[in-house]
């Protein structure tokens, strides 16, 4: 069953693969949905270097808002970007949470959050198990629809047993 169709009944999917077939998870998702108006959280590459790929297999993102939470920790960026905002770093959850309320009121279909996993190296267990316990009511309370993809990684498959409680559905892919 394709993640589109899963969205149709769930409103918050948690998507597990391997670390290497993380990113390619992610432009199959942005490709399989192109027609949502997504906003789209990167804690795992730049909005450069994901606009060009996308450019590359021709997915056209017009219909996506981008938060990036790690150009700025690696150069000084152009805030005014209009389709971007730039956070600081992926430990700045209080901003991204506040971020996110006021976008949830917008005509928006899907937030994805790419990935939970690299929030979590960045941010202590508690923090990060809050932000998402938080978020995932707002979502929920405010009638949208997100997708959190996760790398299967051993040493946080406490935190991914405790995210999936606060998911309508797990969906593992390779």
């Amino acid at each position: 069953m394709s993640i589109k169709s899963n969205l149709k009944n769930n409103d918050l999917i948690l998507l597990k693969t391997s670390s290497v077939n993380l990113h390619k998870q992610a432009i199959a998702l942005l490709k399989q949905l192109k027609d949502k108006k997504i906003i789209y959280v990167t804690c795992n590459k730049t909005v450069n270097s994901l606009i060009e790929e996308l450019k590359k297999k021709k997915i056209k993102q017009k219909n996506i808002l981008f938060i990036d939470l790690i150009s700025k920790t690696l150069y000084k960026v152009d805030d005014s970007y209009e389709q971007c905002l730039f956070l600081n770093s992926p430990s700045s959850l209080t901003k991204l949470s506040l971020v996110l309320n006021k976008l949830l009121i917008k005509e928006i279909d899907l937030i994805i959050i790419d990935s939970v996993t690299n929030l979590r190296i960045y941010n202590k267990k508690q923090s990060i198990e809050k932000f998402f316990m938080s978020i995932s009511n707002k979502i929920k309370n405010a009638n949208k629809k997100a997708i959190f993809l996760a790398a299967k990684i051993d040493e946080y498959q406490d935190f991914l047993n405790k995210l999936e409680t606060s998911v309508d559905i797990c969906i593992e892919k390779k």
